[in-house]
């Protein structure tokens, strides 16, 4: 196939940018062989040497080829247009799936908060609550421990493999029931375990959600 059948099929709409990157640098190539023709023959075209006709052919040749230059350069700029047409199609395409891909990961995530939040920040709040009211009682029992045995620390710290309040390097331990653990359908916290009783209803209304059927995403996919 011709160059200038290769210039047209890369052209069209069809053409992928493998092609049309192989034609450009074709055209390119053809551009400079053309270019160094051209300076050949301009100066067989003033060459005294030559015969009149000679000179004449030279300089119709040289008109030629400076044509055939202004031509491929011409095809260049479009090749290059079809090429960045291209490439915008490609990377409009590559944003329209990762833009598709974060939404249903967004849509799976807020599934998932919703349905297992509420119970997982449950089982916290009930773990921490046994936690306190086990300190609690250990405070009392080791006023009065049994001989022979060391006062007993709290189940956290027992956890957490240390004998105090404090990490190796003295910064304090937050302790777990001093986190913050938001509410999810409403103002309130679960967490600290202080504030939790003034939520009462909210926390109700988060196990409600969990246990319900989930409809959520759908009707917040409507809503965004």
């Amino acid at each position: 196939m011709s160059l200038e059948k290769r210039i047209t099929s890369a052209l069209r709409s069809s053409s992928r940018l493998k092609d049309v990157e192989g034609v450009i640098a074709e055209v390119k190539d053809a551009m400079a062989n053309a270019a160094e023709d051209q300076a050949v023959e301009e100066a067989r075209s003033i060459d005294p040497a030559l015969s009149t006709a000679e000179a004449r052919e030279a300089r119709n040749n040289a008109a030629d080829l400076a044509h055939d230059v202004r031509r491929l350069e011409a095809s260049l700029g479009q090749l290059r247009e079809r090429r960045q047409a291209i490439q915008d199609d490609e990377s409009y395409e590559q944003r329209r799936q990762r833009f598709a891909a974060a939404k249903a990961e967004r849509d799976e995530l807020a599934a998932l908060i919703r349905a297992r939040y509420p119970v997982l920040a449950m089982e916290l709040l009930e773990m921490v609550r046994r936690i306190e009211a086990n300190d609690a009682e250990i405070v009392e029992v080791n006023k009065a421990r049994p001989r022979g045995e060391k006062s007993l620390l709290s189940a956290e710290h027992v956890a957490r493999g240390l004998p105090g309040y404090t990490w190796r390097n003295m910064e304090p331990v937050t302790r777990l029931a001093d986190a913050t653990l938001p509410i999810m359908s409403g103002p309130g916290v679960y967490l600290p375990v202080a504030h939790a009783g003034l939520y009462a209803a909210g926390i109700e209304k988060d196990q409600a959600i969990a246990t319900a059927s989930i409809s959520f995403v759908e009707d917040f996919s409507d809503a965004n």
